[in-house]
Parts: C-alpha cells; sequence; structure tokens
C-alpha cells in the first residue's frame, strides 16, 4: 500500500509538523483514559454501527489513545492521527488538541460524543489499515467499492472545474484512467493485465479505454494530473493546485489526505460519512458517492478489524 503523498509532504513535512511531533515526548500528554471512561456507555447506547465494538474495544485495550498538544506544538486538523510505537505495541495517537469543546477531567468527558467518537474511529481504521494493508489490498470486494467512491469524488471534482460530465464518453475515458491510478496511488498495484481488468471492470462495455494505463500506473499525483491536462482537452486549464482545492472545497479540508493515502480514504471519507460527522462535508460525498456504496464498505472494512 502506498505511503508517500505529495500532499502530506506540503501540509506536513513542508511545515515541520512531523518534527514538531518526534520532538514531544508524546506520554506527559496523553489523556488518560479514567477522564473519558463515561464515553463507553454512551457509544454503547447511541450508535449502532459495525465500527462500534471496534471503537470500544481500542479504547479498553489503548490501541487509540489521545492526546492534547502542547502550545508548542502545530498539528493541523487534517492531519488528525498517526503510530506510536509503545513497547511492543503500535497504538494511534489521536490529536484532540483543534477542539477546544471536548473537555476531559477526573469527573469525565463533555462534549460532542459524534466529534469524539469520529476521531477515535479514525484511529482505529488508520491503525489498522495501516499494520494489515495486506487484508484490504487483497480483498476484491473493498477495492472494488473503493475504487468505484474514488472515481466518483475525484470526477466531480473535475467536474466541478472544467465541466466533463457534457461529454459521456470523455467522462467515462477519464474514470477508467481515474481507477487506473487509483490502484496504483492508493494500493501500490503496478500494471498487469489482471489490474487492468480490475480498472474497467465498473465500466460499461462501450466507454471501457486502457489507453495508457501503464503509464499511469507510475504516476503520482502531480504527474496524473498533468497527465490529464494534457491528453485531455476539456481539462487542458487543470493543475494540481485547482484539483487540491477544488476537491477541499467540496469535500471539506480535512478531506486533502484522502487524495493519495488510502489509511485516510477510508478514515475520512468513508469512516466520517457514515457518522454524519462535521469534519467533512458528508451531505455533498453521500450525494456524490451514494450512501449505500459508503456504507456496505464501511461495514466491510469493520468486519475486517482486528
Amino acid at each position: 500500500m502506498n505511503t508517500t503523498s505529495l500532499i502530506y509532504d506540503s501540509f506536513i513535512k513542508g511545515k515541520n509538523v512531523d518534527q514538531q511531533i518526534k520532538s514531544v515526548i508524546i506520554d506527559k500528554y496523553i489523556i488518560p483514559i479514567s477522564n473519558y471512561s463515561n464515553v463507553i456507555d454512551m457509544f454503547k447506547r447511541k450508535y449502532k454501527y459495525s465500527m462500534t465494538d471496534k471503537v470500544i474495544n481500542a479504547i479498553q485495550q489503548g490501541d487509540v489513545v489521545l492526546a492534547e498538544l502542547p502550545e508548542t506544538v502545530t498539528v493541523p486538523a487534517i492531519f488528525p492521527v498517526w503510530l506510536n510505537k509503545s513497547g511492543s505495541d503500535i497504538r494511534a495517537i489521536v490529536n484532540i488538541t483543534p477542539y477546544k469543546n471536548l473537555t476531559f477531567s477526573a469527573d469525565g468527558f463533555d462534549g460532542n460524543t459524534t466529534l469524539l467518537f469520529s476521531l477515535i474511529q479514525t484511529g482505529v481504521l488508520f491503525r489498522d489499515i495501516t499494520l494489515n494493508s495486506a487484508i484490504y489490498e487483497n480483498n476484491s470486494k473493498i477495492v472494488g467499492l473503493s475504487m468505484k467512491i474514488y472515481g466518483t469524488l475525484f470526477l466531480k471534482v473535475l467536474d466541478k472545474l472544467h465541466s466533463i460530465n457534457l461529454n459521456i464518453r470523455t467522462l467515462e475515458s477519464v474514470r477508467c484512467k481515474v481507477h487506473m491510478f487509483f490502484l496504483s496511488e492508493h494500493y501500490g498495484k503496478e500494471y498487469s493485465p489482471t489490474n487492468e481488468k480490475l480498472a474497467l471492470s465498473q465500466i460499461n462495455e462501450m466507454f471501457k479505454d486502457n489507453s495508457d494505463f501503464e503509464e499511469i500506473a507510475t504516476k503520482d499525483l502531480n504527474g496524473f494530473i498533468d497527465y490529464l491536462a494534457a491528453n485531455v482537452d476539456t481539462l487542458r486549464k487543470l493543475n494540481m493546485r485547482t484539483f487540491v482545492d477544488g476537491w477541499m472545497s467540496l469535500f471539506g479540508t480535512n478531506s486533502v489526505l484522502a487524495i493519495e493515502l488510502y489509511s485516510y480514504f477510508i478514515s475520512t471519507i468513508v469512516g466520517y460519512s457514515v457518522l454524519g460527522s462535521s469534519l467533512v462535508k458528508t451531505p455533498i460525498i453521500e450525494k456524490t458517492a451514494t450512501v449505500t456504496d459508503i456504507v456496505t464498505l464501511y461495514n466491510e472494512i469493520a468486519a475486517k478489524i482486528q
């Protein structure tokens, strides 16, 4: 599974966020479970999702912990979770620093439970997908649904920017290429006849277009955007900056890492949307990708959580 990201390098590495995190003795800033143990009963009563038990287990087992960082460290909300080794265990650190309306004390948690559940769930999803990537890479239903949702969202951005929906043949040709890009960029899959077949599996026979698949499978996001601009007349003014801005405008700033990284795609686009979380623009995501596909993928992912 791909772990490199131009957007991550720009927003996180480029602003030394990763180095700031490494400079912190994180255990000093972890919120004791006793300060939010009351949420377990809240989650059991309020949320009947396939991820609810996974979230509760992660809290109780310490696989996901909450951290409120010092004022000297600035971690943007688009980077809600990272992994940290504690002894022989690898835990997900969830950054709750940007959310001042969440309060934790000896009396327990007080605040927006959906927001807290969303953040902890992000930790669960991110941790398991990162540590057990092969499970998700090799499950045909998960791959197919992920590709379909991603492709639909990607094309929504292109349509907003350059009205690509006006020509169905152009639209479907680009969808084929976006599917191939998704398989290579998110899953790290190289070009092969099998992956070509997968990329075209959801395309109407009359619109299937495998041109340049081998080339597309070698490109990063910037290279793929440049390829589209050079080869699709409707998209000749497209560039990476306008595409990323268009994605954030449509689906929410907190979804930006989902463009390149599968763990964030599932955590934010799928995970947040199912909960109706305000962390992303759920109504637009659900209207674009359809609720049925999103919920089905969410449940398939939840069933694989270790």
